[in-house]
């Protein structure tokens, strides 16, 4: 492989090598979360996962039900994208809440979900969140 120095300060510096083919679109692991229809149809074209933000139940199931009928158009099974969601909630602050909306996404199809700690202290926090939440959240999947 040949490298093409940057112009500029980076002068020197190989460019990255950038390889592009129709199965190989760099969008693994997609996290954007607003997915409109478009975007649905390529996440079933060539993504292995999708994440969505955890607004409504209703409203995620909307979502993967349009990702299903772009799997189907794109003769691709929907169980080969793993489902994920960036929880929209504190699950320290009200963890049986969080718990209850979790298992209505599990319902769904969603295996992973994806939390940030909005306080002053996301040490505490977390250490909080493995504590109370995680290992009952473990048990959603059993």
């Amino acid at each position: 492989m040949t490298t093409v120095p940057i112009r500029g300060p980076t002068t020197g510096w190989p460019r990255p090598s950038v390889r592009r083919s129709r199965s190989a679109v760099p969008a693994r692991r997609s996290s954007w979360g607003q997915w409109g229809e478009e975007d649905l149809r390529l996440v079933a074209r060539y993504a292995d996962a999708c994440n969505l933000f955890a607004t409504e139940p209703s409203e995620v199931a909307h979502k993967l039900e349009v990702l299903e009928r772009h799997c189907t158009a794109e003769d691709r099974d929907p169980a080969t994208i793993q489902k994920t969601i960036l929880g929209m909630t504190d699950p320290v602050a009200d963890p049986d809440g969080f718990l209850a909306s979790m298992e209505e996404y599990a319902a769904l199809g969603i295996s992973l979900v994806e939390v940030m700690p909005l306080v002053e202290d996301p040490a505490t926090w977390a250490a909080r969140l493995g504590e109370s939440v995680v290992p009952r959240l473990a048990d959603l999947g059993s």
